[in-house]
């Protein structure tokens, strides 16, 4: 058992668009967050020899392998199962404060009050997108419809559950039975309804259990920018030799939550002048 305060951690594996993204994660954590407040880094990856080409940080590489993924991903092969598994081994083996990104994650400001909120016994995830019954996404709507008919172990999730994103996930290694328990709820859900926000609701439902902080103003989460794993390539091809001192400084150049801007002004004008922009070639 590892004990330390505050652990950070990613998992990192397959394509090398996830571990460039990231990379920028822990780069964007090192521009904002002073030496002594530092957490303690974890990256679950098949691929850590890239990730030392360009980190000679404090990393710590738990090398997990293909088949592993692939086990914990279930018998469904629900790849969002992994996460919970993942989290669970990490619990199991440390004792402390855990704060889990996906990668495609940016620190805005310094992590540190989230690790004081996680030791003071809140959870935090990254936002709150909203109650089921009131919701405009068609995905949650459905799982709305799906839900009312759905019942595990007695527990029914009512329409007025909140759905956070799951992005970021803020809690305790002593909180090992509630993962448990996500895992359970999440295996349940995904086997009677393939979708893949079952992950997302089994957290969201569990994690209501105490008090709950959104850490969006701490966190840019930007899930829904695929077009910025492009940059990223870009970025370092172009830094293959570069020291992780020099490079950090870089990332100033390709902020996310400044180039994602111009998608977010396309998909605010309405449809049929998106339509016309795509065919023009102008989107």
């Amino acid at each position: 058992m590892i004990r330390n305060t505050n652990f950070l951690v990613y998992q990192a594996y397959g394509i090398t668009d996830v571990l460039n993204e990231a990379m920028v994660s822990i780069a964007s954590l090192y521009k904002v967050t002073k030496a002594k407040d530092l957490p303690t880094i974890f990256i679950y990856t098949d691929s850590p020899d890239y990730f030392r080409r360009f980190l000679n940080t404090d990393i710590n590489y738990i090398v997990t392998e293909k088949l592993v993924w692939e086990k914990w991903q279930g018998k469904q092969g629900f790849v969002h199962r992994a996460k919970i598994e993942m989290l669970l081994d990490f619990s199991a083996n440390h004792n402390g404060n855990i704060l889990y990104c996906d990668t495609d994650t940016y620190f805005l400001q310094s992590p540190i009050e989230l690790f004081t909120l996680i030791e003071n016994d809140k959870f935090v995830m990254h936002t709150n997108e909203g109650m089921l019954n009131s919701s405009v996404n068609k995905v949650f709507q459905k799982l709305e419809v799906f839900l009312k008919s759905y019942s595990f172990r007695g527990l029914t999730i009512p329409s007025s559950t909140n759905m956070w994103n799951a992005g970021v996930l803020g809690f305790k290694s002593d909180d090992i039975s509630i993962l448990n328990n996500v895992l359970s709820l999440a295996d349940d859900l995904y086997l009677n309804y393939q979708k893949h926000v079952m992950e997302q609701m089994a957290f969201s439902y569990y994690f209501s259990e105490r008090e709950r902080l959104s850490c969006e103003s701490t966190i840019f989460h930007y899930w829904d920018f695929k077009e910025y794993r492009e940059t990223l390539k870009q970025f370092f091809e172009e830094r293959k030799n570069v020291k992780f001192e020099r490079w950090q400084v870089d990332i100033d150049k390709i902020l996310p939550m400044e180039l994602i801007k111009e998608k977010q002004a396309f998909l605010k004008k309405p449809y049929w002048k998106r339509k016309i922009l795509k065919l023009i070639g102008k989107k």
